[in-house]
């Protein structure tokens, strides 16, 4: 296991992970990704479908790997840096934090960060 907290994989090919995500450890899946805890600044999720962290998310996020049609949720959106498919984003220099649940997914040709208003932006619910 990556860390010594809790994991559980459904049978759709979600893993789950009970606990906080530390420096310098690395948790990858084939399916979606849920973290009910932090994700620590210099740890990385990494996810083939989508990643949900119920915490802050302060490290890095790739979601949608080999696909562009993904998103990254977070109670705490605040990451090092934030991969979806093959478009990067980079952490923002400011340093308004929100204290709102947010959502990242691509437009175009950029990841776009918005409030999460407790359903999927209209692009990106016919995409997925």
């Amino acid at each position: 296991a990556a860390t010594a907290e809790a994991e559980l994989e459904t049978s759709h090919g979600t893993r789950l992970v009970v606990g906080p995500v530390r420096s310098g450890v690395i948790l990858e899946h084939q399916g979606h990704l849920v973290v009910f805890g932090d994700v620590n600044p210099g740890a990385e999720v990494r996810a083939e479908g989508n990643i949900v962290v119920l915490g802050r998310l302060r490290g890095t996020a790739h979601a949608g790997i080999g696909r562009d049609a993904a998103f990254i949720l977070a109670l705490r959106l605040e990451p090092q840096q934030l991969r979806i498919g093959r478009m990067v984003a980079r952490a923002s220099e400011s340093d308004t934090a929100t204290s709102e649940t947010e959502i990242a997914h691509v437009v175009g040709d950029a990841i776009t960060v918005e409030r999460y208003l407790g359903r999927l932006p209209r692009n990106l619910a016919a995409s997925i």
